[in-house]
This record gives C-alpha cells, sequence and structure tokens, in this order.
C-alpha cells in the first residue's frame, strides 16, 4: 500500500491515497500532490478539499500564512510561493503532523 520510507522526511513515498492530520484524522492532502521541493520538509501544492484552514500571522516582523488542521486546529505548517508548481505555492508542512492513508 505505501511506498519505502523516505530518509530526511520520515514520511512514506505514496503515490495513491492522502494525508491525513496525524492528530484527528482529518483528510489534509492528496498524495499525488507531493513533490520534492529540496527543503527537507514534505511539500505540496494543493490541499485536499477543506481539509486545511489558512490563516495570516504577522510575527517577528514578517507575514506568513499559517496551515492549520480544518478538523482540530493542529498547526501543519506554512505556505510559501513557489514558482515552479502549477499553483505557484508551496505547503511547506511538519512531518509530524501528517500521516499517510489509503483513503480517496
Amino acid at each position: 500500500m505505501f511506498g519505502e520510507p523516505i530518509p530526511d522526511l520520515n514520511l512514506y513515498a505514496q503515490k495513491e491515497g492522502v494525508y491525513c492530520c496525524s492528530k484527528c484524522g482529518q483528510a489534509l492532502f492528496a498524495a499525488n500532490k507531493e513533490f520534492a521541493a529540496g527543503c527537507g520538509f514534505p511539500s505540496f501544492y494543493e490541499h485536499w478539499g477543506d481539509g486545511v484552514t489558512l490563516k495570516p500571522l504577522d510575527t517577528n516582523g514578517r507575514h506568513r500564512i499559517q496551515l492549520l488542521c480544518n478538523g482540530c486546529g493542529q498547526h501543519l505548517g506554512h505556505l510559501f510561493p513557489h514558482k515552479h508548481t502549477p499553483t505557484r505555492v508551496r505547503y511547506c508542512i511538519n512531518a509530524d503532523s501528517i500521516i499517510p492513508s489509503s483513503i480517496v
């Protein structure tokens, strides 16, 4: 069902299914929307349905968009511009906040 662990990401290289919130199980990202950004964090270019909340965050003199699970509010990571994705954004995700699932 799932591929081999990716050494530096502690995730599974899956091509089907979704990644869900590690706290509540909410579907967050389709596995086929994941890409290698070279940043050391799991990266996606699109979220799944309404599973992710985007929250503007202005701290330490800079503006970012925080990503939260819409089911439980767990912090997932941040959204950044990325010119090499179809959506022009990169969801930079904390590996501990997601788990692979075969649900679709």
